[in-house]
């Protein structure tokens, strides 16, 4: 006898949620690996002649890979959240790095007076900081251009949380991005500005040249003057 199925029972959306079972002989190798990893760095920093130095060193490794495992697990669960909450962490690390850099260089250098303006306002700082002064400081090409890798995400952290309805979170993540604006500005790097322009104007391009949608034959000058300007830039660097 056949059973009658219902056609209501037809109509409905079934939702099908799959999941993939990492299997513990696939983990174990990677989990064995990090850890021979690790041992084989913590004896490089037991054998190394400065052991405070290759201990930081080695923390940095540490924090490296507890954040790509981290990362891993959460775009596992939730790639949106993850890539939100990862943009919040990089709004604090370069909070971090800004207000290290305006705390610790030398403002009276001659290198830095270009603009005399930001020079008076960073020896105001040095004044009231007189043995943070003293502590070892990053050039400003170098703040700069750590800076603009980090803005991006920052940006987008801060879009997540704004999306999501955290506006308290957005708010603070705000606040941080004016800080980081402040680091770059501070930091007086043509280099950083430079790479933060052409970066946004090719990141605008390609998300029209690429996106959904009909796009003109004026696509081909684009791509001609993208691909003069790379070659321009590796003549730059011979």
């Amino acid at each position: 006898m056949t059973p009658v199925v219902h056609s209501d029972i037809l109509s409905r959306n079934i939702n099908v949620e799959s999941r993939v079972n990492v299997s513990n002989s696939f983990l174990t190798p990677i989990v064995m690996g990090i850890l021979i990893f690790l041992i084989t760095a913590l004896v490089g920093v037991w054998a190394a002649p400065d052991r405070s130095a290759a201990l930081n060193r080695f923390a940095l490794f540490i924090v490296g890979v507890a954040l790509i495992g981290g990362i891993t697990w959460g775009a596992k669960r939730n790639v949106e959240t993850t890539l939100g909450v990862l943009g919040l962490v990089c709004s604090f690390l370069a909070v971090g790095l800004t207000v290290h850099y305006l705390l610790t260089v030398n403002w009276a250098e001659n290198e830095i007076t270009r603009f005399p303006f930001l020079q008076q306002i960073g020896l105001w700082l040095n004044s009231y900081n007189q043995e943070l002064s003293e502590l070892q400081n990053l050039h400003k090409n170098i703040t700069g251009g750590i800076l603009v890798i980090l803005f991006p995400f920052s940006l987008g952290g801060t879009i997540w949380a704004w999306s999501r309805n955290y506006k308290f979170v957005a708010i603070f993540s705000l606040g941080m991005l004016l800080v980081i604006l402040l680091g770059l500005i501070m930091s007086i790097s043509r280099g950083a500005w430079l790479g933060f322009g052409f970066g946004t104007i090719y990141g605008a391009y390609f998300y029209w040249r690429f996106g959904k949608g009909s796009r003109s034959g004026l696509k081909w000058v684009g791509d001609l003057i993208i691909l003069i300007s790379v070659l321009l830039l590796c003549y730059g660097f011979l």
